[in-house]
């Protein structure tokens, strides 16, 4: 969230400053703070305290040289799932994908304001991964310390619960998220309040999911929505747009069928023997959360790099699809924060569809991964897989060079 200071982390060093001097100022009164105070769960703090002990310019250099490294850690982690789905992934596409994950507009966007969404998609990356391999216990734990970093996580816990029961061992994987849950506000009780909890679920999480940004750095369609009530132009100034509106009747309900069936309508599409397929349902579902939150931020788009990287793995066929492709690469390398110029002596609908770029580029994309899911699934036809580290080829290519590098 623009601020005066320039970024988001002086709201987590400043919501530990306050903290370590009194707990109960860990949130600002909802109707000042206009969504730009700390809103994360209370047990979250515990992990900002270390940086608030630091002088701020130190503190939000370490802070974003771990969230490089995470989404360093994120790619890597990406490409193993691709590698157990059976899709190929060589040397030199690791390299790609890290250069792409580093250059693109929603990591910029991520280290420039100082924010945690690479740490929520390495979590969320992570947890898949324990899952196939095995670790449901370790895999729910995990997740559930994400959950208390940022809701986000939570999502994945709903995707094998509601998908995937039949395939992973839930009971496990639900007894070690509990556990977990259970056991970071009990850790922390010595020094995060009881109270606390009630005033985050009574205030600041209703007001989070409540209202939006019109300001262009929010690129979710409830910001999309609320935009139209005025020229586009306004919203690339912060000095010209409300920082905290209710989002249009019609943006709500939209935004709301939209969640929902997208999980639906992924989570039927994913119900398949084909591993490849069911990693790309949980990836596109990953990609949606930006869209629908109401705070879906630039920076949260960090979300959708797992099903944009599948889709140039798989290189759709024809001029019109790479061309999409190219399209939706090209709208996510430029940060969505500043206005451009030329766009004013355009029809208002171009500066719509530029200013809501993510938003349009994320739906381009989840298009164009059930194409080429589709697509790889008839050129295969029937494939017997073969056994292998990793547990099986899906792939013919693949399954005829079992030694290819990974």
């Amino acid at each position: 969230m623009g601020t005066v200071g320039g970024d988001d982390f002086h709201f987590y060093w400043e919501a530990g400053r306050r903290f370590m001097a009194d707990p109960m100022s860990l949130y600002l009164d909802p109707a000042q703070s206009d969504l730009r105070g700390f809103l994360y769960p209370p047990p979250s703090i515990a992990f900002f305290l270390p940086f608030a002990v630091l002088p701020q310019m130190v503190a939000g250099s370490i802070f974003r040289g771990i969230s490089l490294v995470a989404i360093v850690m994120s790619v890597d982690l990406l490409a193993r799932l691709f590698e157990s789905s059976g899709l190929v992934v060589r040397r030199g596409d690791r390299g790609m994908l890290v250069v792409i994950a580093l250059a693109i507009g929603p990591t910029f966007i991520n280290m420039l304001y100082g924010q945690v969404n690479t740490l929520i998609l390495l979590d969320c990356l992570a947890f898949r991964w324990l899952m196939d391999r095995r670790r449901p216990l370790l895999a729910g734990a995990l997740l559930a310390l994400g959950v208390w970093l940022k809701l986000y996580p939570a999502l994945c816990l709903g995707w094998v619960l509601a998908w995937e029961r039949k395939r992973r061992d839930w009971r496990r994987m639900l007894l070690g998220f509990g556990s977990a849950f259970v056991a970071v506000p009990l850790l922390c009780l010595p020094f995060v309040p009881a109270s606390l909890y009630g005033v985050y679920v009574s205030g600041t999480l209703p007001m989070t999911m409540g209202r939006t940004f019109q300001h262009i750095l929010d690129q979710s369609l409830l910001a999309a929505a609320a935009r139209t009530s005025g020229p586009v132009v306004t919203y690339a100034d912060w000095r010209n747009c409300d920082f905290s509106v209710s989002p249009p009747a019609w943006g709500r309900a939209l935004n709301a069928c939209l969640a929902l069936g997208s999980f639906l309508g992924f989570g039927l599409w994913s119900r398949s023997p084909e591993p490849a397929r069911r990693l790309a349902g949980f990836l596109c579902i990953l990609a949606v959360v930006p869209v629908v939150s109401p705070l879906g931020w630039s920076y949260v788009y960090v979300l959708t790099l797992p099903a944009l990287f599948l889709a140039l793995l798989r290189a759709p066929s024809g001029p019109l699809p790479r061309t999409a492709l190219l399209a939706a690469c090209a709208a996510f390398l430029v940060p969505a924060t500043r206005e451009l110029r030329t766009l004013r002596h355009l029809p208002e609908l171009v500066g719509h569809i530029f200013y809501d770029r993510y938003l349009f580029a994320t739906i381009v994309i989840l298009g164009l991964v059930v194409w080429t899911e589709r697509s790889a699934t008839e050129r295969a036809g029937c494939v017997v897989a073969l056994p292998s580290r990793d547990g099986f080829f899906r792939d013919p290519e693949t399954a005829a060079h079992p030694g290819e590098p990974g």
